[in-house]
């Protein structure tokens, strides 16, 4: 089979390809973009007021 000693070489061959042109498709449609940052849920700015409190209580 194309001079390949084992069927699994193979799949590593075409796995390594696929993925590759994968990840080509991936950044080509991601080049230019903005960016945009996602904000934290809501439940991390609660975590946070409360760590400065205990904070202040501490001392």
């Amino acid at each position: 089979m194309l001079g390949f000693a084992d069927v699994w070489v193979l799949l590593a061959y075409v796995l390594t390809l696929l993925v590759t042109i994968g990840c080509v498709i991936y950044g080509w449609l991601n080049w230019n973009s903005d960016g945009e940052m996602v904000p934290p849920p809501q439940e991390e700015f609660v975590w946070v007021e409360e760590e400065e409190k205990i904070e202040e209580t501490l001392g």
